[in-house]
């Protein structure tokens, strides 16, 4: 219906937000917890992959769609589909290369995997 009128589609809005709030910091629906001690017992060691797990569906949906948006779609909307990362920067806390070492680490493991994801 809007396709002609809309040129830019965000699909999914900050997944790993998402992923992370929902499914191990438990602030956001489903408000499941990763944390090690809930309620005085110890979780299921597989709640420790469920935000990784929800996180790879959500860019598997992301794929899904592009690649049916440029089938079906794109050739007469013209429109270009998209997806948003929340992220931060990070800097080493010394120049030290153990401290620009981990700060590297740090970033291909927030956003790396999330941004380096082939979505098409």
């Amino acid at each position: 219906e809007f396709g002609n009128a809309v040129k830019f589609w965000m699909r999914i809005n900050e997944p790993n937000m998402l992923a992370e709030g929902g499914y191990d910091l438990g602030f956001m629906p489903p408000k499941h917890c990763s944390a090690p001690i809930f309620n005085g017992q110890l979780l299921k060691r597989k709640l420790f992959t469920e935000p990784y797990i929800a996180l790879y569906n959500m860019l598997l949906a992301h794929t899904s769609t592009a690649r049916l948006y440029k089938q079906k779609y794109k050739d007469k909307q013209k429109g270009s589909l998209g997806i948003t990362c929340f992220a931060f920067w990070m800097v080493p806390f010394t120049s030290s290369e153990e401290d620009e070492t981990a700060t590297q680490r740090a970033k291909d493991f927030y956003m790396g995997w999330f941004v380096e994801h082939n979505h098409t």
